[in-house]
């Protein structure tokens, strides 16, 4: 599965909310707190269904790159698949941390 810059963003960003509810949850509950939770809940479950439909391998994709180095124009940068290596550590990191995978 190709992870967006965009993508690794929002896992980041949703993590980052949990690790606080989390943080919150672990004192005495807040009035109104637990109402968010369903909300939160399906969240989540919507996540869970994005990624449980999109495809491990995007063919038509694969086949543009497959063209681009028969014809020698595909030529990544280190920095540039670094960076893709790093994105998708960390997407996976996150998505184990808050079960979705």
């Amino acid at each position: 599965m190709i992870v967006s810059e965009e993508q690794v963003r929002n896992v980041l960003i949703m993590q980052r909310e949990l690790k606080a509810e989390n943080k919150r949850a672990s004192v005495a509950p807040v009035k109104g707190e637990l109402s968010k939770l369903p909300s939160r809940t399906q969240e989540i479950n919507i996540v869970k269904a994005s990624l449980s439909d999109a495809p491990e391998i995007r063919t038509e994709r694969v086949a543009a790159i497959k063209d681009h180095i028969a014809q020698g124009n595909y030529q990544p940068t280190g920095t540039r698949i670094a960076s893709k290596m790093v994105n998708r550590s960390l997407v996976d990191s996150a998505l184990v941390q808050i079960n979705l995978k």
